[in-house]
């Protein structure tokens, strides 16, 4: 029976690490910064079989008829333990940005980022995995329960 258990346990860890890999494109979701200034957030996941992956994060603010946004790519180590997803975040660098934020001498976007995300690099993330197939991944962030769903992409990045 133990040696059940534990050859169920292996299988279905690789069954998730097997159906994790690839692009995936993740609801997009509301970053707060007061009860009514927000950010929202489009985030594209890529996992690699080596243990590497990256985001792309576009962060957009709308203020009366004009909207600022940021793309960042954040790369580094993940890894799957016990249904958990831990995800380390080494580096980060601007994609692109709006022409209005171009014009803002002193907007640091990577400064701005870190303050809405309270960042200290490294960065771990954790999320418990509630479903993960060949084609829909819903996690649960353990920082503060966020429930995450995302499709998987049209290409592996």
């Amino acid at each position: 029976m133990t040696v059940l258990l534990f050859l169920s346990s292996v299988i279905t860890a690789n069954t998730l690490q097997d159906n994790i890999l690839g692009h995936w494109v993740c609801e997009p979701y509301k970053k707060y910064l007061t009860d009514t200034v927000y950010f929202n957030v489009e985030i594209d996941s890529y996992f690699y079989d080596d243990g590497t992956g990256f985001d792309i994060q576009t962060w957009k603010y709308s203020v009366e008829e004009e909207q600022i946004w940021f793309s960042l790519k954040l790369t580094g180590p993940w890894k799957l333990k016990d249904g958990v997803l831990i995800e380390t975040t080494n580096e980060e660098s601007i994609l692109d940005t709006s022409d209005r934020i171009k014009e803002l001498p002193n907007f640091n976007v990577k400064e701005v980022f870190k303050s809405l995300n309270d960042t200290v690099y490294p960065l771990n993330s954790k999320s418990e995995i509630l479903t993960l197939s060949k084609s829909a991944f819903i996690s649960k962030k353990l920082s503060d329960g966020e429930i995450v769903s995302c499709v998987r992409g049209s290409n592996n990045g």
